[in-house]
């Protein structure tokens, strides 16, 4: 059952890759010849972007981790004060 489970899921991912290639052809971002795509520098580029973004997460979780617990730990106490008055 498991075999079956491995080759649908292979057969679908194979036509959203082939469905992925035949809109990058009609947009002109690859080439019918090899299937390899010829806007190679705008997946640099977006893997340049998304690894950016995940420094910058990274950063704003070090700097402002233990603030933002803080912050919600007083909301949470602000919140049962007002609760029980």
């Amino acid at each position: 059952m498991d075999d079956l489970t491995k080759e649908q899921y292979a057969f679908a991912q194979k036509i959203k890759q082939d469905k992925w290639l035949r809109k990058q052809r009609e947009q002109g971002f690859a080439s019918a010849d090899d299937g390899e795509a010829e806007g190679a520098p705008d997946r640099l580029l977006s893997l340049l972007c998304a690894n950016q973004v995940s420094q910058y997460c990274g950063q704003v979780h070090q700097f402002a981790g233990a603030s933002f617990g803080k912050l919600f730990l007083a909301g949470a106490l602000q919140q049962g004060a007002t609760e029980t008055a």
